[in-house]
């Protein structure tokens, strides 16, 4: 299958770009494969059982769990410091067995240290958090453990995208979702056991399988920190890290005020429709990316990536039509706790559709250009901010909602689209 799903690239590329693929593109659709291939099983079925967990739960304690997320979320980009971004870049580069068991063993030392003192604090900070709501310290206490389960995951998973070893990954996923599977039935169709905090048990069942699955593969690689290598991949990831803490304060701004000024039961409504439309999309964004990203890091070339505007101009409107079909009939197994709204549908379609070209063209500014990545950054995150101002203003007027929250989103992903098309195109004339 994973032959016939190259076989099929290979044509559709050369029916919209008019020529074979070069020897880079071969390599990077056959690693995508692997990708895909794992994507096309794993995806559909982690999508359904998410939203059977929605059904399940309803929206308010779908609503604690997308609350949970955000804040997971932003703690996992503390933890990495930047390191997520360029440990893989640097790992892809690295010629030898020892380069990148540098690498790896710099990065994951760093990283367990610093879930280490979070687990610490944790443990000292939750009597002193009992005194003021029992709530609000059970939820600070599950984000905590969710996210050092998570981490590890995410870390492991990174070094393994670094090697471009897809085929590992792909088992990985499998056997996650394996398990996750296994979980959910005897949770929440067997013992009939339908909160938040059941569904973060089934989550974290999956991560803790493809971890040790992965750490197999990876122990070889774990050693004494070299200093050095840390602290130069430290330097290098700080650029990242700044970027990475202001894109997720716009990317979870909007559920934190649904959450503050529409309710909790809203929060849960307003996270069904986004996890259908741009959730998908950020699977699809990431299992594209997974490949891309490395492959990029290693071609000196970078002509190639003057093929995302036409893939932009052809691929727009049928991502669109695909996504607005999916969340339709996601929202019909969510069920009618969760209200159809076809406005809500058509605008999560349009933000999510132009999210993914917005990711690649991120990924290629990220490659191509980490000299002028600052003056990009700063760029993106004022049209950001002044996003998060038309909340702030809407609130101050009692006019938030849900459709203004849409309309601005699409406004923001459309006028960044339209800087790093022009962006790139300086990048590539004066190189």
């Amino acid at each position: 299958m994973k032959n016939k799903l190259i076989l099929l690239i290979e044509y559709i590329h050369l029916r919209i770009f008019k020529h074979p693929m070069s020897p880079e593109m071969r390599s990077f659709c056959g690693n995508l494969s692997w990708s895909f291939f794992t994507g096309i099983f794993v995806m559909p079925l982690l999508l359904v059982i998410t939203t059977l967990a929605g059904r399940f739960m309803g929206p308010v304690e779908y609503g604690k769990y997308s609350l949970l997320l955000v804040v997971n979320q932003f703690l996992v980009v503390f933890i990495f410091f930047g390191l997520d971004t360029t440990s893989v870049k640097n790992i892809a580069k690295a010629k030898s067995f020892a380069d990148k068991k540098k690498i790896i063993a710099a990065t994951a030392n760093f990283i367990f240290l610093i879930l280490a003192v979070l687990a610490i604090l944790s443990i000292f900070l939750y009597p002193l958090l009992c005194k003021f709501s029992k709530d609000y310290s059970l939820f600070a206490i599950l984000t905590v453990y969710y996210t050092l389960i998570v981490s590890i995951k995410v870390m492991f998973d990174l070094f393994i995208r670094g090697m471009e070893n897809f085929k590992k990954q792909a088992q990985g996923k499998i056997l996650e979702i394996g398990v996750v599977l296994t979980v959910f039935i005897l949770l929440f169709i067997i013992l009939k056991k339908s909160s938040f905090i059941s569904f973060l048990f089934v989550v974290n069942a999956g991560a803790i399988a493809i971890s040790l699955y992965y750490y197999l593969y990876l122990a070889k690689y774990f050693g004494k920190s070299d200093k050095k290598i840390l602290f130069q991949q430290l330097k290098e990831a700080q650029l990242f890290y700044i970027g990475s803490i202001l894109i997720m304060i716009f990317i979870s701004a909007d559920r934190m005020f649904v959450a503050k000024y529409l309710g909790i039961e809203t929060l849960g409504i307003y996270s069904a429709y986004y996890m259908a439309s741009y959730g998908i999309v950020l699977q699809m964004t990431q299992l594209f990316t997974n490949v891309f990203f490395p492959a990029t890091s290693r071609i000196r070339d970078k002509s190639f990536t003057k093929k995302i505007d036409k893939l932009f101009l052809i691929g727009f409107v049928p991502l669109f039509l695909l996504i607005s079909i999916i969340m339709l009939a996601m929202l019909l197994i969510f069920g009618k706790e969760y209200p159809l709204n076809f406005i809500y549908i058509a605008g999560f379609s349009i933000f999510s559709s132009s999210f993914f070209f917005q990711s690649l063209y991120n990924t290629v500014i990220l490659d191509i250009a980490k000299d002028k990545y600052m003056k990009y950054l700063i760029l993106r995150n004022s049209i950001n901010f002044a996003t998060i101002g038309i909340y702030v203003l809407a609130i101050c007027a009692h006019i938030f909602s849900i459709p203004l929250i849409l309309t601005s989103l699409i406004l923001n992903s459309f006028v960044i689209i339209f800087i790093q098309r022009i962006f790139i195109r300086d990048m590539q004339r004066l190189s």
